[in-house]
């Protein structure tokens, strides 16, 4: 009895730390979200309102150079229509097209930029985490987004390996 009383306890706080772990996992992706989106929007709003592409993917790439996510996040650039002018990081072909038929679930970060904070949407049929920020007057716009599975794919193996040590101790 007593041991399964140990076996339990133990359980129980590692279920604990490995949420704990899930949850920073998930602030640290919002933060870098939040992050990659207001720089990228800092730097597109010091381009002028019909700034070449080659400029805009120039901003784009310094903001990835910062490794925030360490290159797997997507950074998006709108105009003032909202229409995708340029975009990396996507494997589909997004410039051209409205940013409402690229994303679904994404209108508060159209409405309100960073005041919304980072969202939950889908985009290409998987789920990601983005944040949206826009340079003054809303020329442009900066999406970053970053699938969940990959913000998760380290802690869902974390978690396999503590559900196998536990069963196979138990």
């Amino acid at each position: 009895v007593l041991i399964v009383i140990f076996l339990v306890m133990v359980a129980g706080v590692r279920l604990i730390d490995v949420l704990d772990q899930r949850e920073e996992t998930a602030q640290t992706a919002r933060v870098m979200l939040q992050m990659s989106a207001g720089k990228l929007a800092s730097q597109l709003a010091q381009l002028e309102d019909q700034a070449p592409v080659s400029q805009v993917l120039a901003a784009i790439e310094d903001v990835n150079a910062l490794g925030a996510l360490d290159g797997r996040s997507a950074l998006i650039v709108t105009d003032n229509s909202l229409s995708v002018i340029a975009s990396v990081g996507t494997n589909q072909q997004l410039v051209g097209r409205s940013l409402d038929s690229v994303l679904s679930g994404a209108q508060p970060l159209v409405l309100f930029g960073e005041k919304a904070g980072v969202m939950t949407i889908e985009m290409g049929g998987r789920r990601h985490l983005a944040a949206m920020s826009f340079a003054p007057g809303r020329s442009h716009g900066a999406l970053a987004t970053v699938p969940e599975a990959l913000v998760f794919s380290v802690w869902k193996q974390t978690v396999s390996l503590n559900v196998t040590l536990f069963v196979t101790t138990a």
